[in-house]
């Protein structure tokens, strides 16, 4: 019986601390000793190298502090993370970006200012990957790219691109 009791006790004892820690995965990432040189990568490279080989990735990206530039996908409405996806794709596979309580406020202050499509670039660790839905980043902070004029006259040129396929397909099966 008395063994019975120590070990209620104890379970009891590391439930409550389990409970009480106020840290959660995305802080503790915060908390560590942040790099002055981060790898800078590009979305959609990155979503390319899990799609090719997702070990190879794994050495690649895990636990990396990372720069990544993207676009901005889905956000939540309560500020707890943001998608990172690549342009012109669509599909599950995306930086799924967790935004850490303490870093809330200020990332939230800017996610704000952005629309979804906007360029962005994502400062963070990633903490986690797998081939079904991409990686998971914790983020440290977020900047939006200003749209230049040359990007919009490339976005121009494919549209126009696009619009005479589809004028020429139609002509020709027509």
């Amino acid at each position: 019986m008395n063994k019975y009791c120590i070990t209620t006790v104890v379970l009891a004892l590391f439930v409550i601390g389990f409970a009480a820690s106020d840290e959660s995965e995305e802080d503790a990432v915060v908390s560590e000793e942040v790099p002055a040189e981060f790898q800078k990568a590009d979305v959609a490279d990155m979503l390319s190298d899990l799609n090719q080989n997702e070990m190879r990735a794994q050495k690649k990206y895990s636990g990396q502090w990372m720069e990544i530039t993207g676009v901005l996908g889905a956000m939540d409405s309560e500020g707890e993370y943001f998608s990172l996806d690549a342009p012109y794709t669509f599909g599950l596979l995306s930086v799924h970006c967790k935004i850490p309580e303490t870093k809330r406020d200020l990332i939230t202050n800017k996610l704000v200012e952005m629309e979804k499509g906007d360029k962005i670039v994502v400062k963070g660790r990633i903490t986690d990957m797998g081939e079904i839905m991409g990686y998971d980043l914790t983020v440290i902070d977020v900047t939006r790219i200003k749209k230049k004029e040359k990007d919009i006259e490339k976005i121009v040129d494919d549209v126009i691109d696009i619009i005479d396929e589809v004028i020429t397909d139609t002509t020709v099966a027509g």
